[in-house]
């Protein structure tokens, strides 16, 4: 049964807000004691995923908040945990997404797994969403560096079987983070009338930020590219070698 009007911008479905569902975050929340959130970066089937700032270690990260009814069991944090156990001296290591914490929190749609990662402002859909042609520097650069971390993973026995532009991360080396996000828009959740009123949702959903096409003219020699989403429920396999 729908409980809310619907919203046509680009966000998350609000009905997914509910038991087992996404946490409601707004801006300036704070997680774990430590995490504010400042922006909003992304959104998946499966959690929502913001800019914070880290105010232990004064620095911005990625916090992605998965679902409730995702955050059991989760082989995503598995995978994850392996790889940062590695002492293994691999190029490729540099360009699959590390986790740098990760922590459990309650709410009202259920207890949420929260894992932390450096920034990555793009994904492959923000990079080729409008159709500008590189040339083959650019192109090889994001190839090589998709070919190691995808050799380092494979060396680990772990096998992604979701590479798609969305899982493929990007960034800009020593580029300020506010020069590829645009001011944040936010959509008011309204509740049907008749429907009892909870704290399930929040009180607006927001777009993400990323501002698309912004490294169309970027200097290719400064992409840093990394191999995101190594969980996703059922998207990813795991398969050691022995």
């Amino acid at each position: 049964m729908r409980r809310f009007e619907r919203i046509y911008d680009v966000v998350e479905p609000v009905e997914e807000y509910r038991r087992g569902g996404y946490y409601p975050v707004c801006l300036h929340d704070v997680f774990n004691n430590r995490y504010e959130v400042i922006g909003k970066l992304a959104f998946g089937q499966f959690s929502t995923v913001w800019l914070a700032s880290d105010l232990k270690l004064h620095r911005i990260v990625a916090l992605k908040i998965l679902k409730s009814n995702a955050s059991k069991d989760n082989k995503e944090l598995e995978i994850y945990r392996r790889l940062s156990d590695l002492t293994v001296d691999h190029p490729g290591k540099n360009h699959v997404l590390q986790l740098l914490d990760h922590f459990m929190h309650d709410g009202p749609n259920g207890t949420h797994l929260c894992l932390v990662f450096p920034v990555m402002l793009f994904d492959g859909n923000s990079m080729t969403v409008t159709g500008i042609r590189h040339g083959v520097e650019y192109v090889e650069t994001i190839s090589k560096q998709l070919l190691l971390g995808l050799d380092f993973l494979h060396g680990q026995g772990i096998i992604h079987c979701d590479l798609q532009p969305a899982n493929i991360m990007f960034s800009v080396v020593s580029a300020p983070t506010d020069d590829f996000l645009q001011p944040p828009k936010f959509s008011p959740v309204r509740w049907l009338e008749g429907v009892e009123v909870d704290d399930s949702v929040p009180r607006y959903l927001m777009a993400t930020q990323r501002l698309r096409g912004s490294l169309d003219d970027a200097d290719y020699s400064k992409l840093l590219v990394k191999i995101g989403d190594l969980g996703g429920g059922n998207m990813l396999r795991q398969k050691f070698f022995y």
